[in-house]
């Protein structure tokens, strides 16, 4: 900004100038730009820009139907010139933003409570306008007319998760295979491997309204908890960061520790929050500008996806998920055991190939007693597999694909036939190595114990 600010007011035509000898123009909710504002400015306005903005109601006669839209009228709307920058404009999309998630607030109203009386709708309507003006106020109000950069990005978050709020199934992301749950008020990205350290680990992402903000979820990651302090400065010293705080405490979902720390030399901060539930390292990962402003619009977007996330159970996502995988390939038999000579007749496997290749989520029970352990291949792509394989004692586990993901059935017969050998090996088998005399299985183990007591005190939280 250059020292003017902008604001929406939402009142009456009387209050505005309105450009002589010019049309109006009703511009239903869009992306705007500078041109859509054609009002000749107050001349007294203190203010960079404003917007003409409401709910308003359309009766679809014919087909006995009413709508709920927004929309501005560009001669009510105007900007001063030597304004037009893109921040400003920002902040007025978001003005018009609001107005949209009231109307759209409306029609789910008007839907769910089958408003049909000139009376219902009029007062719905009322309601809603007076809601929406109280917001624009707050809007304006806490980011000093978009002047306070931190409150400003923390409107748009905001705004943003109030659209989502509409439609819960967009904005709760969930990791499937660790059950942690989150709130994002946009599309996530997902990226997935191994660390430097060999570690596998999933991250959930996004980065919008100058933060990034990520679910992070790490598998099999050792943390020496007697020594925080000494174990997150190396941590974060890695990636250029200095950790100004660590504090342990107890959640809800167990093991809580919250660091902070600063990147001094691009004037960035982080607040991170790990949960360990026993199975799982969940990183809630926020980095931001280090700001000044007062109230911090950064930290307070930063709590609010951190607060959100939760840890639920995800039993039936993977029970349905073998259950399409098995139809597609035409009930193809999951657990085949087999004595160990015709094993080898199917196979020569190679077993030196231990190591971390995938992530595996947490077994859940299946419908007939038997154990869905679920797995993501994170080294090879699909095209290079020959088989997803499993071995429990002398029992040879096929593994269904569903998408990316490969799930295997652990039957009770399968648990009880590994006798004294209480491992189950899973993995995948090359489509390179076909031409040798053994396929080499790369592959990671889980104690059968391990499998079935996490299969049998699966709890939601």
């Amino acid at each position: 900004m250059i020292g003017l600010v902008s604001v929406a007011v939402l009142t009456y035509f009387h209050v505005y100038y309105k450009a002589p000898y010019r049309e109006d123009t009703f511009i239903r909710w869009r992306e705007l730009s500078w041109d859509d504002f054609k009002g000749p400015q107050e001349p007294t306005n203190e203010f960079a820009a404003a917007i003409f903005s409401n709910v308003y109601l359309h009766d679809y006669v014919l087909i006995d139907s009413v709508e709920a839209f927004a929309a501005m009228f560009d001669q009510y709307s105007w900007v001063k010139p030597g304004v037009r920058d893109a921040y400003s404009l920002r902040h007025e999309q978001y003005h018009f933003n609001l107005t949209e998630y009231y109307a759209r607030r409306l029609n789910r109203q008007i839907r769910e409570e089958q408003l049909k009386t000139e009376k219902e709708l009029n007062d719905a309507l009322e309601t809603t306008r007076n809601d929406l003006d109280q917001m624009q106020d707050r809007y304006d109000g806490e980011n000093n007319h978009s002047l306070n950069v931190s409150m400003q990005r923390y409107w748009e978050f905001r705004i943003d998760s109030l659209f989502r709020s509409l439609e819960p199934e967009k904005g709760w992301v969930t990791d499937y295979y660790s059950g942690a749950h989150v709130f994002l008020p946009k599309t996530c990205e997902l990226t997935e491997g191994l660390t430097a350290n060999d570690v596998a680990c999933r991250k959930l992402y996004v980065e919008e309204f100058g933060l990034r903000l990520a679910l992070e979820v790490r598998q099999d990651y050792e943390l020496d908890t007697a020594n925080l302090q000494e174990s997150y400065n190396v941590l974060y010293t890695h990636g250029l960061w200095s950790v100004t705080t660590v504090k342990q405490t107890t959640g809800d979902f167990g093991l809580e520790v919250w660091v902070e720390a600063d990147n001094t030399e691009e004037s960035f901060k982080m607040l991170d929050r790990w949960v360990y539930d026993g199975a799982y390292w969940h990183r809630l990962n926020t980095v931001f500008p280090a700001s000044a402003d007062i109230p911090n619009g950064y930290l307070k977007a930063a709590y609010s996806f951190i607060n959100s996330f939760r840890i639920i159970e995800t039993r039936d996502y993977w029970v349905d998920a073998y259950n399409v995988a098995d139809d597609l390939m035409a009930r193809r038999e999951a657990s085949l055991a087999m004595e160990e000579g015709n094993k080898e007749e199917r196979f020569c496997i190679n077993y030196s190939n231990a190591g971390i290749y995938g992530f595996y989520g947490r077994p859940v029970p299946a419908d007939t007693g038997s154990i869905i352990l679920p797995y993501r291949p994170l080294i090879h792509y699909r095209e290079e597999v020959k088989e997803n394989v499993a071995v429990i004692g002398n029992s040879y586990l096929m593994g269904l694909r569903d998408s990316l993901d490969v799930l295997y059935l652990i039957t009770p017969q399968a648990l009880d036939e590994a006798g004294s050998n209480k491992w189950i090996r899973f993995g995948y088998l090359l489509k390179k190595d076909s031409v040798r005399e053994c396929y080499k299985f790369f592959h990671q183990k889980m104690a059968v114990d391990d499998i079935s007591v996490a299969s049998d005190t699966l709890v939601v939280q």
